[in-house]
């Protein structure tokens, strides 16, 4: 009978792997409401094994989501008022974590958790609490901005909760492919769901 686990299989010391994904952003936005914004691109990840099914990951993505202008009628005045401009919001993601890994054949399921940092940039502002617009009361941006020493609402690295759920198929020997699912929380605020979520096709190359 051949072996459940390929022996090259077993012996996997590192992979690099590259997922083109797609993306979510639900986040409450001062002029935008909660709306949910779709976007693409890309992440980029080094395993390396600690243990036979326990690796080290380093990672790191970057997403850009469309966003049309905003306004709205003031109900007192009835003139036509800019709540938010168009452009690109564009959220960055970056840090480590824990893989469980457990080679089942040719089929790898892939489970991780780990810490990072999140950086989300927004088109120039047109209300208070928007980037480059001066901070809203006790200092509040949009998520993920902060408020500079000059009042105003500029980009930031905000604390990263993730987790994934995944899995690759060995094509060759060195050569795999997959699919994963990722969720981010704000560290300062875990609770509120959705954040930012991405589902990626995964392209790896292991020795």
């Amino acid at each position: 009978m051949p072996e459940l686990t390929p022996r090259h299989s077993r012996l996997r010391r590192l992979q690099l792997t590259a997922v083109p994904v797609y993306a979510a952003v639900k986040l409450s936005l001062v002029g935008r409401g909660t709306p949910t914004l779709h976007g693409t691109g890309a992440a980029a990840q080094v395993d390396v094994k600690l243990h036979p099914w326990i690796f080290l990951r380093v990672h790191g993505g970057h997403t850009v989501h469309p966003v049309d202008e905003v306004r709205a009628e003031d109900e007192e005045s009835g003139e036509i008022d800019l709540l938010a401009n168009s452009g690109l919001i564009q959220a960055t993601v970056f840090g480590a974590a824990a893989v469980l890994a457990i080679d089942i054949g040719r089929f790898l399921p892939l489970l991780d958790i780990g810490l990072g940092g999140l950086r989300m940039s927004y088109p120039e502002g047109a209300l208070t609490g928007q980037q480059g617009s001066p901070c809203g009361a006790e200092a509040s941006c949009d998520p993920g901005l902060s408020c500079s020493a000059e009042g105003i609402c500029v980009p930031g690295v905000a604390g990263d909760l993730n987790a994934g759920l995944g899995v690759d198929i060995m094509l060759y020997r060195h050569l795999t492919v997959g699919a994963e699912f990722r969720y981010h929380a704000l560290m300062i605020n875990p609770g509120t769901f959705p954040i930012y979520l991405t589902l990626g096709v995964r392209v790896g190359v292991r020795w």
